[in-house]
């Protein structure tokens, strides 16, 4: 049960950061640019320890409180990736690419953290995604299993800034290229569909 609340942890942290949003495309472009690298993929790594230990941590001081409730909150994580996962299949379909564009001109390191750090914590879906989904899937563990289960949410977090920050270039040939994202889309939608049924299972909404 260990390994399965890791690659839980894990497969959820993935799913949720890979979506190529703002924090992303500001990792990606000073990648492009070398610029302050190592510094921008620390502190995104770190936001994301924080928020996932605040989430997981925050759940389980309330998780006495709605006991009864574990089935409801575990077919409320079922629902939420469920309709992340019908966007992202949307987006797969979709014509057209979505892509937005930052101003690279943070010359100074400060300039560059104040940036990020309004990139990162400004976003209001970071706290409903890291902190709130998270920490609601954690439920379904307990002791040393919802510890392991932070621990892949965060490697996840660790591992895909740093391979986005220091392959920026690499990726970046791939980033324009609109069958490249479909295909993740895809990929992301189907994890997010097997999480969704997961959490089914484990609150005995379904038998599969």
């Amino acid at each position: 049960m260990i390994v399965h609340s890791f690659l839980t942890g894990l497969l959820v942290g993935f799913s949720l950061i890979i979506a190529f949003g703002a924090q992303n495309i500001f990792v990606l472009n000073h990648g492009l640019m070398r610029r302050h690298v190592f510094e921008i993929v620390l502190f995104c790594s770190l936001a994301d320890f924080a928020l996932i230990s605040l989430g997981i941590a925050g759940i389980s001081y309330f998780e006495d409180s709605f006991g009864g409730y574990k089935a409801e909150a575990l077919a409320f994580a079922a629902a939420w990736l469920f309709v992340y996962a019908i966007f992202k299949l949307k987006s797969a379909i979709s014509p057209y690419i979505e892509r937005e564009n930052y101003e690279l001109g943070h010359t100074s390191f400060g300039r560059t953290l104040g940036a990020l750090f309004f990139v990162t914590f400004g976003n209001p879906h970071v706290y409903l995604d890291t902190v709130l989904l998270i920490g609601t899937i954690s439920i379904q563990f307990s002791g040393m299993e919802k510890a392991y289960y932070g621990l892949g949410a965060c490697l996840a977090s660790v591992f895909f800034f740093f391979l986005l920050g220091y392959f920026g270039v690499f990726l970046g040939k791939f980033v324009v290229r609109a069958w490249m994202w479909r295909l993740v889309d895809i990929s992301v939608s189907i994890i997010m569909l097997s999480l969704s049924l997961s959490m089914l299972r484990d609150g005995g909404w379904i038998k599969i």
